[in-house]
């Protein structure tokens, strides 16, 4: 780097001067060569080793955040199967009960479309205490599962008709 400086001023030891002549100027200035250390500035960026440290914290950061969002996802989607399959629940316990018959001891099964999808129920009817009365327990879970573990499990009471 060169450093100009007016002349007469004190270059230190070790420069050497040379005449610089700027055209439409009377002053007369003098161009020394300074020694590195005392012209050269100092502009610096980020090192390598400094853009890298940022780009692993990024990078960590960034996993985080999308194991993040893949688990919201996931538990949002199985969110909502619970709630269709509890819709499924109520609507079959409630056709037993408007279908005014007097359902027998036992097991029935069947299956229904909610929310663009299949599912399949087993309602269990077992007897209670009182005679008049029955326990119907509905269990719900999709169509297409392997699983026998139900989504959505009600339970619900049926009186005898006319009593």
């Amino acid at each position: 780097m060169i450093c100009v400086q007016p002349a007469g001023a004190g270059a230190g030891p070790g420069t050497r001067h040379v005449p610089l002549i700027i055209p439409g100027n009377s002053l007369s200035r003098t161009e020394y060569r300074a020694p590195v250390s005392q012209c050269v500035r100092r502009d610096r960026g980020f090192t390598l080793l400094e853009v890298l440290i940022a780009l692993v914290v990024l990078a960590l950061a960034m996993g985080s955040i999308i194991k993040a969002a893949s688990e919201y996802t996931g538990n949002q989607s199985h969110m909502r199967d619970r709630t269709l399959a509890m819709w499924v629940a109520r609507d079959v316990l409630v056709q037993f009960q408007v279908e005014g018959e007097w359902p027998r001891v036992g097991e029935r099964k069947g299956t229904q479309e909610m929310g663009r999808q299949e599912w399949r129920w087993l309602a269990r009817t077992s007897q209670t205490e009182e005679p008049r009365l029955r326990r119907l327990d509905v269990e719900v879970m999709p169509e297409d599962s392997d699983r026998d573990e139900p989504l959505a499990v009600l339970s619900g009471f049926l009186i005898q008709p006319g009593s």
